[in-house]
């Protein structure tokens, strides 16, 4: 599987993303908890997205084994359309409001409190959740772990919601200090973006090490282009078909923690 090119990051456009700027099918597997995970809508008055918003923007990410201290977090832009999750794991899960830099404990979750997501809450036995709806207006991030402390679990994590822009990242969570997670998408667009960089450093310079590896119906693409559609990424990847499965593979020895971050349409 051939490298892709590293990409560099154009200032946002976005105005949604000055919040950001501050921080700076499955496995066979049966998840159980007692509950349904379904929040409320905010407190707040929702703003309607804008019109140039993405629309539905689901992918799934398979290959990722997570614990209590090692957690699968997601950043993304959501409308105002709640985010529903579909996981499946070797043990019960939570999810959780994280920080945009991948933390979960502490003050800087990425979510308004008047949002109500402001603690873990379990998936129901079907491994669901509903993540309440936004304003519109920001990048928001969760995480996955076990329930149990002192437990490893192997996830697939399905997420269909509806996209304010295209941007999407992926702190993957590593086993025994490796790399190896596969996410895949249906792109509207001729064009995608992949870059891998240590977290906290998204979309600016490739993670030393890691290899990333885009594929579609069995052919590696790996020539830069560019991008067919809005995004934070300078260039995409080049000679994707519409409406036809991407495959993003990220796999290496893992030093520090790392991000994925993806563009498509």
């Amino acid at each position: 599987m051939l490298l892709v090119s590293g990409i560099a990051v154009a200032a946002c456009t976005n105005a949604s993303n000055i919040a950001k700027a501050t921080k700076h099918p499955p496995i066979s597997a049966t998840t159980i908890s007692p509950t349904t995970t379904s929040i409320a809508p905010p407190a707040t008055s929702a703003v309607p997205p804008d019109d140039q918003s993405v629309g539905p923007h689901d992918f799934t990410i398979t290959g990722v084994s997570v614990s209590s201290t090692n957690w699968l977090t997601v950043e993304l832009h959501p409308t105002t359309v709640a985010m529903q999750l579909q996981a499946t794991s070797t043990s019960p899960l939570e999810v959780c409001p994280a920080g945009l830099d991948g933390t979960v404990s502490g003050n800087g979750s990425s979510w308004p409190p008047g949002f109500g997501f402001n603690s873990c809450l379990p998936l129901n036995g079907s491994g669901e959740a509903t993540l309440p709806p936004s304003s519109g207006g920001f990048h928001l991030a969760f995480a996955l772990r076990p329930l149990a402390p002192a437990v490893n679990a192997s996830v697939t994590l399905t997420v269909n919601y509806s996209a304010t822009d295209t941007f999407v990242a992926i702190l993957p969570a590593s086993a025994e200090g490796n790399v190896n997670m596969t996410v895949s998408y249906m792109p509207d667009a001729s064009t995608t973006g992949a870059l891998v960089s240590p977290a906290g450093m998204a979309d600016t310079v490739r993670a030393p090490g890691i290899a990333v590896g885009v594929t579609q119906g069995g052919t590696t693409l790996s020539n830069p282009a560019a991008c067919d559609f809005a995004t934070e990424l300078d260039s995409c990847i080049g000679g994707v078909v519409p409406d036809q499965p991407v495959t993003v593979n990220v796999s290496g020895p893992e030093t520090s923690k790392v991000e994925l971050a993806l563009a498509w349409e």
